[in-house]
């Protein structure tokens, strides 16, 4: 159990998968993300979209009883983009999903940039090392 909420209808428990499920559908929004990756650099498919299995792995959801939640996630960004404006965008909408959604507040956000992606058909992965913590 990741987080419990009582409300007036009972007590609800909150578990890692559902949480990772939120965040990566605020990721996977933004056109500026070409994808969610593991630390290697292994990008979830396009499929993977709608076949969750294989992306709750690559989202890092950690708890410590004193200081709270944490989050990481690996990412793949477009090549263009603002890297800074799109990270904060990414971990202020993340904060705000989780807290409507599923009434957590996650003590610190961590989005690692590993890489971005030209556009057009080139394959290649310009790699980065930019960790970015909200």
């Amino acid at each position: 159990m990741l987080e419990r909420v009582e409300t007036d209808y009972g007590i609800i428990d909150i578990e890692r998968p559902a949480a990772a499920k939120i965040i990566k559908e605020t990721i996977l929004r933004h056109e500026d993300v070409y994808g969610i990756t593991n630390a290697k650099g292994i990008r979830s498919s396009f499929s993977s979209r709608f076949a969750f299995d294989r992306d709750k792995n690559y989202i890092r959801i950690t708890k410590d009883k004193e200081d709270g939640i944490f989050i990481e996630v690996d990412l793949i960004l477009r090549f263009g983009v603002s890297i800074s404006g799109t990270t904060s965008r990414l971990i202020r909408e993340i904060r705000e999903d989780l807290k409507v959604q599923a009434d957590i507040e996650p003590a610190l956000i961590t989005l690692h940039v590993i890489g971005l992606k030209p556009s057009g058909r080139n394959p290649k992965i310009m790699e980065r090392d930019i960790v970015v913590k909200g």
